[in-house]
């Protein structure tokens, strides 16, 4: 990251970036997904019991991590499949409905062996499940030095663990969960021509030959619907929701987001993302980089902090608010690239996909006194405050004041869309 001087009246005029130099993406694709065919068969199970009807190991030879795609599949009624990591017996059970969530594929699970079981509920016939291919991901070699396109001067990134901040994959980029009922924002090139998704939380150093490392398939989300723009710098963004995992989606789990900023913007940026780096262990791990802003256009901002591939998606924050989702570096310049959130497509997007619920606090699709408990519990203190709880500025102002009471009053005893 190289320091900006001037002042933010200054800092905030001009263009972005120089017509001059050209904007690469900073997504990061993981792994491969190769042919692996195996049937089930239909299976009855005519026992009052649960009964594991159909088992099959699942290997491939050097590969650190393993994902399952099914291409069809029938659960009975109580049926499910459980898929088990051999190398640390991480373990997911999906039935029905939540396969569907899932679009017929597994998390991803650490290891070169996976136990696939398919299990029958009682008194029921004919269920069974196609295996068509398999995700695997093997050693990789990445770089995150100075010079490289996104490294402004020295790489001053550091390691952290933000539950807002998620790591999506296979594709490589970070998304961002910015509402109470758990939507995200990542870029739009990094959705684009893409299959079935998955959030991570809570991500595991990566190995030492580079190769990512899952977190517990508790802390995998299957991505829902997703509206976005892939049209270059300034028109780069992306809407998701999030499916829930044993219940929860990752607001309920973790209590944490960040909202879009709507008041002026600080100097100081900061970004949460998955970037690679030559450190290996630390690649496509949470890390945060300071910077500042360095510029803008009516579309997108620019800014010095350091990112890498996998960064693409992250949010770009001002006062711990959201104001850009961060989409390009621009080679031979320390001009990095954020599609404005005030972008009106995105913001109609935003609005169409996930209706606000601002002040449903706890997550429960209503706005009743529980919300109200956790607003008054933060009342007066600000994101530079100790214990300040993101979730309670609900007018995206930095502060947790007589604003946001008076939102969520305005709105108490109603149901969220």
């Amino acid at each position: 990251m190289r320091s900006i001087t001037i002042s933010i009246s200054i800092a905030l005029v001009g263009l972005a970036a120089s017509p001059a130099f050209a904007q690469t993406t900073m997504d990061y694709p993981t792994g491969s997904i190769v042919t692996y065919l195996h049937e089930t068969g239909p299976q009855d199970n005519p026992t009052g019991e649960f009964q594991v009807v159909a088992s099959h190991l699942v290997r491939f030879d050097g590969s650190v991590s393993m994902r399952l795609y099914y291409s069809d599949w029938f659960l009975a009624e109580g049926s499910f499949v459980r898929v088990t990591s051999i190398f640390d017996g991480d373990e997911q059970e999906l039935n029905a409905e939540e396969l569907a969530d899932w679009q017929g594929t597994s998390a991803y699970f650490n290891g070169d062996s996976v136990l696939f079981e398919l299990v029958a509920g009682p008194h029921t016939t004919g269920s069974f499940v196609k295996i068509r291919q398999i995700g695997i991901t093997m050693a990789d070699t990445i770089t995150g030095s100075p010079g490289q396109c996104g490294i402004c001067g020295s790489d001053d990134r550091v390691q952290t663990n933000l539950d807002f901040s998620g790591r999506l994959m296979p594709v490589g980029c970070t998304a961002s969960i910015y509402t109470t009922n758990s939507c995200a924002l990542t870029a739009g090139h990094c959705v684009d021509g893409a299959g079935s998704l998955v959030l991570q939380f809570r991500v595991p150093n990566s190995l030492a030959n580079c190769a990512t490392v899952n977190p517990p398939s508790i802390h995998q989300y299957s991505i829902g619907q997703r509206t976005f723009q892939n049209g270059g710098v300034g028109a780069d963004w992306c809407v998701m929701t999030v499916n829930a995992t044993q219940g929860l989606r990752p607001y309920q789990r973790y209590g944490t987001l960040r909202r879009i900023g709507t008041t002026g913007v600080a100097s100081a940026t900061g970004i949460w993302g998955f970037g690679v780096d030559d450190t290996c262990v630390r690649s496509q791990t949470q890390q945060y980089s300071p910077g500042n802003f360095a510029g803008q256009t009516p579309t997108y901002w620019t800014y010095t902090n350091d990112i890498r591939g996998g960064n693409s998606g992250s949010g770009l924050l001002s006062k711990e608010l959201i104001y850009g989702i961060c989409t390009h570096c621009t080679v031979g310049s320390c001009s990095n690239i954020a599609t404005k959130t005030t972008v009106a497509a995105f913001s109609n997007a935003r609005t169409a996909l996930c209706p606000p619920c601002v002040a449903d606090l706890d997550a429960n699709g209503s706005i009743g006194q529980g919300d109200l408990g956790v607003l008054l519990s933060g009342f007066g203190k600000c994101y530079t405050d100790v214990g300040f709880v993101h979730a309670t500025d609900l007018d995206g102002n930095g502060c947790c004041d007589q604003g946001d009471l008076g939102v969520l009053l305005g709105v108490f005893g109603q149901n969220c869309p």
